[in-house]
């Protein structure tokens, strides 16, 4: 059998089993892995499988296919949640003492502090980040606002991040003062107070598919970019980089280095990773995170085969040709969906406004553009066909750009939804494209704009007339089941006052039970006191010749223990010539008669044994016997002796007849 850890056969498919498993996953879960170090894909996934004793990954591919347990077992595997608090107390100290100060010194009154934390696992690091500033917020600092925003891929982590609860282990990095200040303890765990918590805001966030958060003073991301490729580190470096001010700080893990995006950056701290942005004007770059796949809008199962993937096949060569060949021809390439987001782009966002970071386009255009565009979309989406406008002119800083837009519908067959391909490329005018009907004019275009806008309005009256028709009906079943619920509620409450009348009765009779439990309680002590009292042995028999209970005077006739009882009467041994005992009991129980017998012991002694019924008053049967030894060895020596005086008495008086 295999071991855990045993290495799993090498075959030529792994790569292909492995690229089949990582869309397995990302089918499963959203959870792109494809860009991570396949390196560590491969080791984790063989460990996996080797706890399972597979010998090959075609056949934990496989068996992955029928288990989806295992699937996200294998997910958390791959998603790494190691942290600790004031993990490497050393950078910890250089932020307290040169960053912290320095992002609290620009301050404008009123300004909050925003951090954000990429793949902050559990917390702690969060935690760690945020005590330092609660340390420093006093005197002019004191009502300062704080916002830290910790994400992460990883739910589970982030739901034991959010409750702030954790082991004494885990908090022993945290200094004694520290956690009599920042932490309240309850029971074997403690947690994080309020004062702590209330900076910090949990959300569930993947850094390669959603938008970064903007206009951070400090953001750290430690020892998460280590597991991916040189080309997803760099999208996620310039996500970083757009989502800081200038003048805002960059944390990094000690094996990470931002060489992508260097030269924008001031090396703060070479030894903690530690970096600061230069930069004030930020370039708009949809490769810098990933949205969803276009055919994730209706996901189905899929068997994947070794043939269906090209063995030299690199997941990111389609994107390194798409974006050569955008910047060699000087286009700006975007395909958005129906809501006009973006899905991906390729080539230069000049003709774009750069400001705030958004994946909806027409936010991101120039007013003439935008025209141009809502124009030609309305076109496009009604006709099923290409449409272009040149001579659209914008202003790129210092430089005045004359803009061809196209736009062109993309339908995938078996889908439903359609999206388009816009297309941006600088364009002069000739002689010929000035009498063309195609050449931009902002005036016959806006009209055109404002045509459409009043079509779609006239057709969302339409919509919301039907809606409020629909609400209406809705509306009459909601009251209609109102009313239901009244009734029901008027049932519920009647029943409520016939259990409240029956409680009180159980009341009453708990309360007369607990006084008769009491009486019975005196009476079994009564009882006890008679039995330990009584002299006389007495055995109590069931009605199957069970020893029930015996008082402390029959141990003297009978060798009787503790453990005797529950025992068949006729297996105790006695000192007692009472051969009978069995038999008699029988007798009492079948006719209830009481049966008195006069026993010699085998030392001599005599009792009076007396066998009767005892009867319970509940269901008047015989419920066994009592046997009762009274010793008379006193008596029967006395009578013994007027006996012998009698027979000599009568032997004098028979011899002085015969003298007479």
């Amino acid at each position: 059998m295999l071991q855990y850890g045993e290495e799993i056969l090498a075959d030529k498919n792994d790569d292909n089993n492995i690229t089949g498993i990582i869309h397995l996953i990302k089918e499963s879960s959203t959870l792109d892995f494809s860009d991570y170090k396949k390196n560590t894909i491969i080791r984790r996934t063989k460990r996996r499988a080797s706890s399972h004793n597979f010998i090959t990954l075609a056949t934990y591919l496989d068996f992955l296919k029928s288990n989806p347990i295992e699937v996200e077992a294998l997910i958390k595997e791959f998603l790494i949640s190691v942290t600790s608090f004031f993990r490497d107390k050393e950078p910890f100290e250089f932020i307290k003492k040169n960053i912290i100060p320095e992002i609290l010194q620009k301050l404008k009154p009123g300004q909050e502090i925003k951090m954000w934390i990429a793949g902050c696992a559990t917390g702690e690091e969060v935690y760690s980040l945020a005590i330092l500033l609660a340390e420093q917020l006093a005197g002019n600092f004191e009502n300062t606002a704080v916002k830290i925003f910790a994400t992460d891929i990883d739910k589970i982590a982030l739901g034991i991040a959010s409750k702030g609860i954790y082991t004494k282990d885990v908090v022993k990095s945290v200094s004694p003062e520290r956690l009599e200040k920042y932490f309240t303890i309850e029971g074997d765990m403690y947690k994080i107070n309020q004062v702590i918590r209330k900076m910090i805001i949990f959300a569930h966030h993947d850094l390669l598919k959603n938008p970064p958060y903007c206009n951070m003073h400090f953001i750290s991301c430690r020892n998460l970019l280590i597991y991916m490729t040189p080309i997803l580190q760099e999208k996620i470096f310039n996500m970083f980089l757009f989502g800081l001010k200038k003048d805002g700080y960059l944390f990094l893990g000690s094996s990470e280095n931002p060489m992508p995006i260097i030269k924008n950056l001031e090396v703060v701290s070479k030894k903690y990773k530690i970096y600061k942005n230069l930069e004030s004007k930020r370039t708009i770059s949809f490769d810098a995170f990933s949205l969803p796949e276009l055919l994730d809008v209706k996901r189905q199962p899929t068997s994947f085969s070794h043939k269906v993937i090209a063995k030299n096949f690199h997941p990111a060569l389609l994107e390194i040709i798409q974006t050569s060949l955008a910047q060699e021809l000087g286009y700006l390439a975007i395909c958005i969906d129906e809501d006009m987001n973006v899905i991906q782009s390729y080539g230069d966002t000049k003709y774009l406004i750069q400001k705030h970071f958004t994946i909806n386009l027409p936010e991101l255009l120039p007013k003439p553009l935008a025209i141009a565009f809502n124009t030609l979309r309305s076109s496009v989406l009604k006709n099923k066909k290409k449409e272009t406008v040149k001579g659209i002119k914008i202003v790129d800083g210092d430089n005045k750009l004359n803009v061809c837009l196209t736009i062109m519908p993309l339908i995938l067959k078996r889908e439903k939804q359609i999206f388009l391909l816009v297309t941006f490329v600088d364009h002069k005018l000739t002689g010929k494209d000035q009498v063309s009907d195609k050449v931009f004019d902002e005036k016959t275009y806006q009209n055109m704009y404002i045509t459409n806008l009043e079509e779609e309005l006239k057709e969302l009256k339409e919509k919301l007339n039907t809606a409020y028709e629909q609400l209406s009906s809705s509306n009459e079943n909601v009251q209609s089941f109102n009313e239901e619920l009244l009734s029901a509620n008027e049932e519920m409450q009647s029943t409520n006052e016939e259990m409240q009348s029956v409680n009180e009765e159980l009341h009453t009779i708990n309360s007369e039970y607990q006084v008769k439990n009491k009486e019975l309680l005196e009476i079994n002590d009564d009882l006890n006191n008679y039995f330990r009292s009584n002299i006389n042995g007495q055995l109590f028999i069931d009605k199957d010749l069970k020893l029930m209970k015996f008082s402390p005077g029959a141990v003297k006739q009978i060798n009787l223990l503790e453990t005797d009882i529950g025992r068949p009467i006729s297996n105790i041994t006695t000192n007692i010539k009472f051969e009978t005992i069995a038999e008699d009991i029988k007798k009492v129980l079948s006719d209830g008669s009481v049966i008195t017998k006069e026993i010699e012991t085998n030392d001599g002694k005599w009792y009076q044994i007396m066998t009767m019924p005892y009867v319970r008053q509940a269901n008047h049967l015989n419920n066994g016997a009592i046997i009762t030894f009274n010793d008379i060895t006193e008596l029967k020596n006395t009578q013994q002796e007027l006996n012998k005086s009698n027979r000599m008495l009568g032997m004098a008086t028979s011899s002085a007849g015969m003298g007479t």
